[in-house]
C-alpha cells in the first residue's frame, strides 16, 4: 500500500521532470517539500530550503531563529553601506543590493535543493543548470512577494539571543533606530511611496526599527 510519503515524493518528481514547469507547480512542489522534510524530521538539516517552503505556506514568517540572523546580516549591512545618503552612488547602490539578496541565501538555497533531491528524493545525478535555477528562484521570488519575514517579539530562543539584542539595540551614524526588523519581495507600483521604480517591477524592502523603509530593485 503507498504511503502518504512515498506519494508526495512521486508528486514532487513528477514536477521537478517536467520539461516546463509553471509557477503554480513550483509552489505546489515547495509545499510537498515542505512535508517531506517534516515527516523524515530533516527541517533542521536543510534550514534554508526548509524557511522557504515555510515563506510559501504562511503570509507571515516570525518564528524563527534563522530569521533573526537573516535580519542581522541585513542590519549590519546598512551599517557599511548608507544607503539614504548615497543615492547617487550607483556602484554603492549595486553593492548594497548584492549583500541584501546574499543575505536571504539564494546559494545555499540552491545547495540544499540540489541535496535534497539527491540525498532524499534519490536522484543521485541531479542538477539545475544556472539558466534553469535563476527561472525557478524568480518564481519562487514572486510567489512569496509580500509575505514578510519579521523580526520575533516574543519566544526568543537562547541560540539567537545575541543576535536579537543587536538588531533591538542597534544605532545608525545618526543615532536612529535602525535594526532591520523586516525583509520582504514586493511589486512596485507607483502608488506606494511616490516609487521612482516601474509598475510590475519585483523589489526587496527593508524595514528598520524606527519605521524607515528601503527599497532596491531585486
Amino acid at each position: 500500500m503507498e504511503t502518504v510519503l512515498s506519494k508526495t515524493i512521486e508528486e514532487i518528481v513528477d514536477i521537478i521532470n517536467k520539461e516546463e514547469i509553471s509557477k503554480y507547480e513550483i509552489e505546489v512542489m515547495f509545499l510537498k517539500i515542505r512535508i517531506v522534510l517534516e515527516s523524515l524530521n530533516k527541517k533542521n538539516d536543510y534550514g534554508i530550503l526548509n524557511l522557504y517552503c515555510n515563506w510559501i505556506a504562511h503570509p507571515l514568517i516570525d518564528r524563527s531563529c534563522l530569521i533573526v540572523e537573516i535580519l542581522h546580516r541585513l542590519t549590519f549591512t546598512i551599517s557599511e553601506y548608507d544607503i539614504q545618503t548615497n543615492q547617487e552612488d550607483k556602484s554603492k547602490i549595486k553593492s548594497f543590493n548584492y549583500f541584501v539578496v546574499k543575505a536571504i541565501d539564494p546559494n545555499q538555497l540552491w545547495f540544499e535543493f540540489t541535496q535534497f533531491f539527491k540525498a532524499i528524493i534519490g536522484i543521485n545525478d541531479f542538477n539545475l543548470d544556472k539558466k534553469d535555477w535563476l527561472q525557478l528562484f524568480k518564481f519562487l521570488v514572486d510567489i512569496i512577494a509580500g509575505r514578510p519575514l519579521r523580526l520575533p517579539e516574543k519566544n526568543i530562543t537562547k541560540a539567537c539571543k545575541e543576535k536579537y539584542q543587536d538588531i533591538v539595540n542597534f544605532l545608525d551614524a545618526s543615532g536612529k533606530n535602525g535594526g532591520i526588523v523586516e525583509f520582504s519581495f514586493k511589486v512596485a507600483t507607483n502608488q506606494v511611496n511616490n516609487s521612482p521604480f516601474k509598475n510590475g517591477e519585483l523589489l526587496w524592502n527593508l524595514k528598520r526599527k524606527d519605521n524607515i523603509q528601503l527599497f532596491g530593485r531585486f
